[in-house]
């Protein structure tokens, strides 16, 4: 039919070939040629569209009278005839129907089969049934089998075994198959057997592999040419696997060809790996082969060959085609395709497609793209761990450490580094080394396993012992690796070795990857040789992107020129700059590297920093220092500052200048200090002015003081309120406030209170209220 369409088409093309060059004839412009090739193509297609043949299958008249007429032969006939190619399926559903109705057991096989292909499982199950119980063999197995792609295998069993000892060798093998996947590899080698005996080539094939599964390979060759005897390709595909397993690689392509020229799409993408060293032209065309035929694997693989060598969007549709035909591999490169391409909401969808079949992977890209829910994200990212993957096992460490839950990271990291993830082995000796305890141990596994984060670690430690050939073949391993620590470390050993010339090459490595200090040094190398202009160029660049010394530097060289307003300009920037890289340490817990900073900044006259390096000073106990500093900044307007000096006065019981202080930060908007009243008013009795100050603190965020209105609400018999501000205060809270909270609680003389904060802080990693439990 579809032949015979094409011909009037071709015909119909003709004519309007023939009706445009008389009209540009009557036009005087008409090609003469043109109109014959039209007259040519209008004619054949007319006498070749009438001269098709009409392929549908013709109902016997006959055969439909009497089906009409009440005969359960020929309506099954009917049927048969119109389900022959799909002419009419709903007819032949019908007929076949009527007749199985009237207790026709082959039509009632044939319409289960036609209604199997429809998807139409409930009822085709219904007619197999009812012509099996009638004693039909074949129905029997297509019952059989269909219960075991349901999942019903005893079901499947019971009719299968009876099919079989009905002689049915078909079932004989199905059922061979149904006893291998239940593990009973004796009953699957017995059934095998029987049905290889009786000719059944895929039994051969079966009986080949389980052979070779036990070692028994002569008897696997055997049954493989047996089939092969028959021109089963499968079995010739098994043959060459087997002569590949054993080196004998001519013979394998010898027998991987047979099967593949037969049509074996296994074989075509076993061939294509075969050949793929020797013969790449080759290799590809049976890849090609294999993937048209629709095998998902060769589908994948050209995927995969088409995007290394360039090609994004063929790659794409290989990929498509595997995720359609649900493989796993396909569905997830889908996803990562249309993620490069920026297709992300497509990507989301197949990943999803992928998690919802449990592949691991797929599940962490759900998370990892779920930026705008978080709580979902986290779902996927816990998901994907329990499946065993290693990134969202990370992922969910790195998400406790910034929480500061530094337990529940640790958790997560161990378990990313047993499962092989080198970067989560450094990050839990960056935890197990911030405890104190030795961490060389996690920091050379993830050497080993190719960390260069890990590299960078070692080399440090190597270098602090003085161990500088060790410290330089780390860093060359990380910078090699592309680490841009390890590229920076490298090239400051070497400067600081006096190898100018060799550090150069690697500063401006770093320097082109945005390294400012790399850029200073750059500019000092210039300096010494002479060439100040390009180091002064070096400078401005590494101030630019926030270097302190290079702003000093360039204050300098403008003093020097007389442009005092230019050098105040830069000196002011780079206290600044100090300033930030002192926070950036204090925040990840690095006090002692960040207190250089601060006193530089303060040195410079940063009012912030003095207040920071107070607070660095107080926590490690050196309140002489600490309190000079609060009350310097204080003086000079920061707020954090007058409420710092203010408990300073508090703890003198100077409570008059303490209020001072507390007032002025309130005033300048410090939560902390309107709590700090508060509290001082709660102590002097005066609750109505405590529960304004702490709802004034609580209404900014502050969870110390929703934790007094709580403790305000109880006193006056309210548990209700009092719950809810403790569960607010739970919530918002830090680590550091959950510390303070126990700290209070203590004051207050409650010590299972104070116990219960000291617990949450403390299992959130905070190394102050762990000592208090202990």
């Amino acid at each position: 039919m579809v032949r015979r369409r094409l011909m009037w088409v071709v015909a119909a093309g003709g004519f309007a070939v023939v009706v445009v060059y008389l009209v540009q004839d009557l036009r005087g412009g008409g090609d003469a040629r043109v109109g014959a090739v039209g007259g040519l193509l209008a004619l054949a297609g007319l006498i070749a569209a009438l001269a098709w043949p009409d392929r549908r299958p013709a109902v016997d008249k006959q055969r439909l009278a009497a089906a009409r007429a009440g005969d359960v032969g020929a309506m099954y006939d009917v049927g048969r005839q119109l389900a022959h190619d799909d002419a009419d399926p709903a007819a032949a559903a019908e007929w076949l129907r009527r007749a199985g109705q009237a207790g026709h057991d082959r039509a009632m096989v044939r319409l289960g089969r036609l209604l199997d292909g429809r998807g139409e499982r409930d009822e085709a199950e219904l007619w197999f049934r009812r012509a099996a119980g009638l004693g039909n063999r074949v129905a029997m197995r297509r019952l059989g089998v269909l219960l075991e792609e349901s999942g019903d295998d005893a079901g499947a069993e019971r009719w299968l075994q009876e099919a079989a000892e009905h002689d049915d060798v078909a079932a004989m093998f199905y059922l061979g198959m149904l006893r291998e996947k239940q593990g009973d590899l004796g009953e699957a080698e017995r059934w095998h057997r029987r049905a290889a005996e009786a000719g059944d080539e895929d039994s051969m094939a079966a009986l080949g592999l389980l052979h070779e599964k036990r070692g028994e390979l002569a008897e696997a060759e055997r049954w493989y040419r047996r089939g092969v005897e028959q021109d089963d390709a499968q079995s010739m595909r098994f043959l060459g696997w087997l002569y590949a397993d054993q080196g004998r690689t001519d013979e394998a392509l010898h027998w991987y060809e047979r099967a593949a020229r037969a049509g074996d799409e296994g074989a075509m993408h076993l061939l294509s790996l075969a050949l793929a060293d020797s013969d790449r032209r080759r290799s590809e065309h049976w890849l090609c082969r294999a993937a048209e035929a629709g095998d998902v694997d060769a589908m994948v693989d050209l995927g995969n060959l088409l995007d290394g060598r360039g090609e994004p969007a063929d790659a794409e549709r290989w990929f498509r085609a595997a995720a359609e035909a649900g493989d796993d591999v396909g569905t997830y490169n889908l996803g990562i395709a249309l993620e490069i391409r920026d297709e992300l909401a497509e990507a989301e969808q197949w990943f999803r497609r992928g998690a919802e079949a449990g592949d691991a992977d797929a599940m962490f890209k759900v998370g990892a793209l779920l930026e705008r829910d978080p709580a979902e994200a986290e779902q996927w990212f816990r998901r994907a761990a329990a499946a065993g993957n290693a990134m969202a096992m990370f992922n969910l460490g790195a998400s406790a450490e910034e929480r500061d839950d530094l337990g529940e990271a640790e958790r997560w990291y161990r378990q990313a580094a047993d499962a092989g993830d080198p970067d989560a082995m450094f990050e839990v000796g960056l935890i197990v080394r911030g405890r104190g305890e030795p961490a060389d141990g996690w920091f050379r596994a993830a050497l080993d396993g190719g960390s260069t984060a890990a590299a960078v670690s070692l080399g440090v430690v190597a270098y602090k012992r003085a161990e500088h050939a060790e410290a330089e073949r780390l860093f060359r391993l990380a910078a090699d690796g592309g680490n841009p620590q390890g590229v920076s470390n490298l090239a400051g050993l070497l400067y600081n070795d006096d190898r100018d010339a060799e550090a150069e090459p690697w500063f401006r490595k770093a320097a082109e990857d945005g390294n400012a200090e790399a850029m200073e040094h750059l500019a000092e190398i210039c300096r010494a040789r002479g060439a100040a202009r390009k180091g002064e160029r070096w400078s401005r660049r590494a101030a630019e992107a926030g270097h302190p010394a290079a702003m000093t530097t360039l204050g300098n060289l403008a003093s020097q020129r007389g442009d005092e307003a230019e050098a105040t300009r830069w000196y002011r920037l780079a206290a600044d700059a100090m300033y930030n890289l002192g926070l950036a340490h204090a925040e990840k817990g690095e006090r002692a590297e960040a207190e250089p900073w601060f006193r530089l900044a303060v040195d410079a006259g940063h009012v912030s920093a003095t207040c920071d390096l107070a607070i660095l000073l107080h926590l490690r106990g050196d309140d002489a220092e600490a309190r000079r500093l609060f009350l310097s900044a204080a003086e000079n307007g920061h707020a954090q500052a007058m409420n710092n000096i203010g408990t300073y006065y508090e703890d003198d019981g100077d409570v008059a200048e303490a209020l001072l202080w507390y007032e002025r930060a309130a005033t300048a908007g410090q939560t902390m200090a309107i709590y700090n009243l508060g509290l001082l008013q709660e102590k002097a009795g005066d609750l109505a002015a405590a529960e304004r100050r702490y709802r004034e603190a609580a209404d900014a965020g502050d969870p110390l003081a929703m934790n007094g209105l709580g403790i305000l609400a109880a006193g006056r018999g309210d548990q209700s309120e009092a719950k809810r501000w403790h569960r607010l205060a739970q919530r918002k809270a830090t680590a550091d406030h959950l510390y303070t909270l126990g700290l209070d609680a203590e004051e207050r003389g409650d010590p299972a209170g104070a116990r219960q904060w000291f617990q949450s802080a403390a299992d959130r990693g905070h190394e102050p209220a762990r000592a208090k439990l202990s």
